[in-house]
């Protein structure tokens, strides 16, 4: 009985050793259930503030993105806009119906645009390696406006030249210059030429016909008294003895009455021819109005001029007009 209850005694106490040392473990196992509870809990609350970090600064990056690429459309755009106006600016430039050159400050022709080029009918290339007085006839008139333009304070300024084209047919132009200071580059001076040469000559047209007599040609009544102001202006600085004379026809009108004016302007022109080749090259001779004419003889005598008016009285006693079978002197 002893040995029994003794083997109970420890059978009991191995028992209540080992319930001892499991509710020890529960114990611990407990608190570290809570720790690591503890730890997940705070795991989770840094992966959800995390998350909204991650969530936020994607956001943010996604707006930034969005704003890069909205600054890189615009650009884009911009930069096919600019290279739009530059393409149109080029068009403009290259067929603009004017000689447009562009010359640095040694005179030497850097750009000229495409139409400038065909007018002219230079290579492109060729005129590039010219100066621009070797394009003009009167070259030391075309350096001298620039000197004028790069030297002097003025920013523009403009001229008459002529230019000589490839064929050598030579043209008139308004030449008007413009210089652009550019901190970046040298000084380049714009030079716009346009062609005057159709101009010039109806220009010329109008001047001879208000100063000529349409049937005859010889200076008409308003240039006679023109060069006899002029004349007598020019008598006040200079001592020199003059001539005028007056001419006028005898039985003129009888031609235009018997014959008719047709042939009485034949008869005009006829003693026109005859008195321009007895005149001196510094003489003026004018038709006045009808059979009236005008002489002006500088720098010549009384005697002198009594000579050659006796020279033009028997030129034009000599001249005989045949009209339909009736003959006039």
């Amino acid at each position: 009985v002893m040995i029994y209850a003794s083997l109970l005694l420890i059978n009991a106490w191995r028992t209540a050793e080992r319930i001892t040392r499991e509710i020890s473990l529960r114990h611990e196992h407990s608190h570290l259930l809570t720790e690591l509870a503890n730890e997940k809990r705070k795991t989770e609350e840094l992966n959800q503030a995390l998350e909204k970090k991650v969530e936020a600064r994607t956001k943010s990056l996604h707006e930034v993105n969005q704003a890069l690429k909205a600054e890189i459309t615009e650009k884009e755009c911009a930069q096919q806009e600019l290279a739009r106006i530059n393409t149109q600016f080029g068009a403009l430039y290259d067929e603009h119906p004017s000689i447009l050159l562009t010359l640095n400050g040694k005179g030497l022709l850097i750009n000229v645009n495409k139409y400038g080029a065909r007018y002219l009918g230079y290579p492109h290339a060729a005129l590039l390696r010219m100066k621009f007085d070797e394009l003009c006839t009167q070259g030391e008139k075309a350096t001298s406006l620039l000197q004028q333009i790069i030297h002097e304070d003025t920013l523009e300024t403009r001229g008459r030249l002529e230019i000589v084209k490839s064929s050598g047919e030579v043209i008139a132009v308004q030449a008007s210059f413009r210089r652009v200071d550019d901190d970046l580059t040298e000084t380049q001076i714009i030079v716009v030429c346009e062609d005057v040469t159709e101009i010039d000559r109806l220009h010329q047209q109008l001047a001879y016909h208000a100063s000529r007599d349409t049937l005859t040609g010889l200076f008409n009544r308003r240039e006679f008294e023109i060069r006899i102001k002029q004349l007598f202006e020019r008598t006040k600085r200079h001592s020199d003895t003059h001539v005028v004379c007056i001419i006028d026809l005898d039985r003129f009108k009888l031609i235009n009455d018997t014959s008719g004016h047709l042939a009485g302007d034949k008869t005009l022109k006829s003693i026109t021819s005859a008195m321009t080749h007895c005149m001196r090259q510094t003489d003026v001779l004018a038709r006045l109005g009808g059979d009236e004419f005008g002489i002006i003889m500088e720098k010549t005598s009384i005697d002198d001029a009594e000579i050659i008016i006796e020279r033009l009285r028997d030129a034009i006693q000599s001249i005989e007009v045949v009209w339909e079978g009736t003959r006039h002197q």
